[in-house]
Protein backbone atom coordinates (compact mmCIF):
# COMPACT_ATOMS: atom_id res chain seq x y z
CA UNK A 1 0.00 0.00 0.00
CA UNK A 2 1.96 3.16 -1.18
CA UNK A 3 5.45 1.51 -0.13
CA UNK A 4 6.45 0.46 -3.58
CA UNK A 5 6.58 3.98 -5.17
CA UNK A 6 9.03 4.67 -2.53
CA UNK A 7 11.65 2.07 -2.19
CA UNK A 8 14.23 3.86 -4.53
CA UNK A 9 16.54 0.74 -4.06
CA UNK A 10 16.24 -3.05 -2.69
CA UNK A 11 18.72 -2.45 0.00
CA UNK A 12 16.88 -2.81 3.56
CA UNK A 13 17.73 0.72 4.60
CA UNK A 14 15.85 1.95 1.74
CA UNK A 15 13.06 -0.28 2.63
CA UNK A 16 13.38 0.83 6.66
CA UNK A 17 13.40 4.33 5.39
CA UNK A 18 10.21 4.14 2.90
CA UNK A 19 8.62 1.87 5.78
CA UNK A 20 9.34 4.83 8.23
CA UNK A 21 7.78 7.52 5.88
CA UNK A 22 4.76 5.69 5.18
CA UNK A 23 4.27 4.92 8.86
CA UNK A 24 4.59 8.53 9.88
CA UNK A 25 2.20 9.68 7.05
CA UNK A 26 -0.95 8.04 8.74
CA UNK A 27 -2.80 6.69 5.57
CA UNK A 28 -6.83 7.50 5.71
CA UNK A 29 -7.46 4.02 6.35
CA UNK A 30 -5.45 3.92 9.23
CA UNK A 31 -6.72 7.03 10.41
CA UNK A 32 -10.52 5.92 9.93
CA UNK A 33 -9.72 2.19 11.89
CA UNK A 34 -8.75 4.09 14.73
CA UNK A 35 -11.44 6.55 15.22
CA UNK A 36 -13.55 3.88 14.71
CA UNK A 37 -12.12 2.02 17.29
CA UNK A 38 -11.87 4.76 19.90
CA UNK A 39 -15.43 5.28 18.71
CA UNK A 40 -16.47 1.87 19.70
CA UNK A 41 -14.58 1.86 22.76
CA UNK A 42 -16.52 5.43 23.77
CA UNK A 43 -19.62 3.56 22.91
CA UNK A 44 -18.93 0.24 25.44
CA UNK A 45 -17.79 2.79 28.05
CA UNK A 46 -21.04 4.64 27.80
CA UNK A 47 -22.77 1.30 27.66
CA UNK A 48 -21.55 0.43 30.87
CA UNK A 49 -21.31 3.71 32.55
CA UNK A 50 -25.41 3.72 31.86
CA UNK A 51 -25.82 0.26 33.60
CA UNK A 52 -24.01 1.30 36.59
CA UNK A 53 -26.50 4.79 36.91
CA UNK A 54 -29.60 2.76 35.96
CA UNK A 55 -28.51 0.60 38.61
CA UNK A 56 -27.61 3.43 41.08
CA UNK A 57 -30.78 5.11 40.11
CA UNK A 58 -32.95 2.13 41.56
CA UNK A 59 -31.01 1.61 44.72
CA UNK A 60 -32.01 5.17 45.23
CA UNK A 61 -35.34 5.03 43.94
CA UNK A 62 -34.95 7.78 41.25
CA UNK A 63 -35.69 5.31 38.08
CA UNK A 64 -39.27 5.76 36.69
CA UNK A 65 -38.97 2.47 35.98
Amino acid sequence: YGIGEQVEGDEPTDWFAALSRVSKKKPAWKKQAHSNIVKAQNELNWGKESKVLTALYHRVGLSSD
